[in-house]
């Protein structure tokens, strides 16, 4: 059941969607468009390797969990969720964060402990963040201005 493929039916108006504990492996093309009304959405301890970039049709979502998979970078279109809230991508094997993460104003929780990121981009320390988690990167290099003045 290691590669098992998601079928997902008709969702239209489905608020929450919790598929943590699944052993998925591939989240198929043409899931988000079924699920636009999404609010949260719980993809943790799977064995995911990549989220396909139409996450960027979850406009409503707040909540994304997708922690404890294996995953190695995150899609360009997650970081144009403006009303995503609370991300947590722990405990996969993250090493890059884009700067694109300034245009998620909208973030108030972000988790990316035990990932193997070297350094974190600049504009995380404007974003309105009242939680950030970076623990366990054991070669993670905070940005000077970080360092000296701390976040916003």
């Amino acid at each position: 059941m290691h590669n098992c493929r998601l079928q997902v039916m008709a969702l239209d108006g489905l608020a929450v969607l919790d598929l943590a504990h699944n052993q998925i492996g591939i989240v198929p093309k043409g899931l988000f468009p079924e699920t636009a009304q999404l609010k949260t959405l719980d993809l943790s301890h799977n064995v995911i390797k990549a989220l396909p970039d139409e996450v960027a049709a979850l406009k409503g979502l707040e909540v994304l969990a997708i922690t404890h998979n294996c995953l190695q970078d995150l899609p360009e279109g997650l970081f144009t969720l403006t009303a995503l809230q609370d991300m947590n991508a722990s405990y996969n094997q993250i090493d890059f964060i884009p700067n694109s993460i300034g245009n998620m104003e909208g973030l108030h929780v972000l988790n990316l402990a035990g990932n193997q990121l070297r350094a974190i981009p600049s504009d995380v320390g404007w974003l309105g963040l009242k939680q950030l988690n970076i623990s366990d990167n054991p070669d993670l290099n905070l940005p000077a201005h970080v360092l000296q003045c701390g976040f916003k």
